[in-house]
């Protein structure tokens, strides 16, 4: 029987664009490239994730792969990627309905430092989050996803059984990682009706 859910946050929660947040702040299309390119890039996030690199390293290895005038508006995409995000449809609602029915609830992200203390000061967030049992961002643990070491330690330290566990992640191999622990994997395609269904709301 399932007790506890552990929600992903990027893609299932809330939408976290790289193509949206550049696009909101730089006009020229081939500019846009060039930024999306140098601040996206996914093995520098995947450092930032784990906490071993600070915005300032990422941003500084970012613009030495931009042209000098490209600069600003790098940082200034950088800065304020968190605030483009928005909510993904019908999950705050599906949020409080899970709250209600005695659920408990908890966040399992690859996230930055920056959005671990960020996502206070953005207001969807709190209301979702705030209802929540306890939230892991990876760069505060150190580890991250798909590895087992970040699985095992939400199961430890909020005391949860695998056998009662469902992870909700829009990644098959997240998911996949979660099932060889013994808690039971959801690859979620941002369709909250059919999450509902199949946790039998």
């Amino acid at each position: 029987m399932i007790k506890n859910i552990i929600f992903d946050f990027g893609n299932v929660l809330g939408w976290t664009l790289a193509d949206y947040t550049t696009k909101t702040y730089v006009s020229d299309e081939a500019e846009q490239k060039l930024i999306r390119e140098a601040v996206f890039d996914p093995m520098d996030w995947d450092k930032l994730n784990r906490g071993v690199m600070t915005d300032e390293e990422l941003l500084q290895k970012a613009c030495s792969r931009l042209p000098k005038h490209l600069w600003e508006d790098a940082c200034t995409v950088y800065n304020n990627w968190t605030n483009t995000a928005t909510p993904v449809a019908g999950m705050a609602r599906l949020v409080r309905e899970l709250k209600q029915k005695g659920y408990r609830m908890y966040l399992l992200s690859n996230a930055t430092m920056t959005f671990a203390k960020k996502y206070r000061t953005i207001p969807w967030m709190v209301s979702i989050l705030e209802q929540f049992d306890g939230l892991v961002f990876s760069a505060e643990v150190g580890m991250a996803k798909p590895d087992f070491e970040i699985y095992e330690y939400v199961l430890k330290t909020y005391q949860l059984k695998a056998e009662e566990t469902i992870f909700v992640d829009d990644f098959m191999e997240n998911a996949e990682a979660a099932k060889k622990i013994g808690i039971e994997g959801y690859v979620f395609d941002q369709d909250a009706e059919k999450l509902r269904k199949h946790l039998g709301l």
